[in-house]
């Protein structure tokens, strides 16, 4: 809703639907292997600056692709974008060094907690996680970098106030109910934004982008 329109100059955004409610703000992480010599954001960002690195995603212009460009430019390093297969191929491909470091979600990272030789070292966002504390932000190295990656569900433009309410309903029931609770885990806050506020996000996202 905002990358592809704004890469391919598409007349459709955001602003043409309705945003129902966003259900899932998960924050990214830098992640290196744990054989690198790296363990805070500022050793990382002195790592990127001595040396060329390179990491990746799935999408030319996409948030992977221009988180590298940043912490490029913010690091002072040469930092290199390789494009994956897919989403799920991008730790798989830092795990066997096609990569050097990768930003990911909590929850691809859990799913990839097995290979064991990945290291979280950075939290991409403003302010710590209530859900890995430990886990300091590139913020606190001086770059305020904050990215993060929604889940939610949107509706047509001219959708009757009453589903939309009717919707809205639904899914506070749902997201507060014990069921979600165990579907996102420890490692993923509870989110629930309507309206206004919602809009808001969308609106700093694609500002970011831009």
């Amino acid at each position: 809703l905002i990358q592809i329109p704004l890469r391919e100059g598409l007349p459709l955004s955001y602003r043409d639907l309705t945003p129902l409610a966003c259900l899932m703000l998960e924050p990214y992480l830098l992640v290196v292997r744990a054989s690198e010599p790296v363990e805070t954001p500022s050793e990382f960002l002195h790592w990127v600056r001595s040396q060329p690195t390179a990491t990746g995603g799935y999408m030319q212009g996409g948030i992977n692709h221009l988180a590298a460009l940043a912490i490029g430019e913010a690091s002072g390093g040469a930092v290199a974008f390789k494009q994956v297969e897919s989403a799920q191929r991008l730790l798989p491909a830092l795990a066997e060094q096609e990569l050097d470091w990768a930003i990911a979600t909590p929850t691809e990272t859990a799913q990839t907690a097995t290979m064991g030789n990945l290291r979280t070292v950075g939290l991409l966002s403003k302010k710590r996680s209530d859900a890995f504390p430990e886990v300091p932000t590139l913020a606190e190295a001086g770059v305020p970098l904050s990215l993060s990656v929604w889940r939610g569900l949107i509706a047509p433009k001219n959708a009757p106030p009453d589903a939309v309410k009717a919707w809205r309903e639904l899914l506070t029931e749902i997201v507060f109910s014990p069921e979600w609770a165990s579907f996102l885990g420890s490692k993923t806050p509870v989110t629930l934004m309507f309206g206004t506020e919602f809009r808001q996000l969308l609106d700093e996202q694609e500002g970011w982008y831009r």
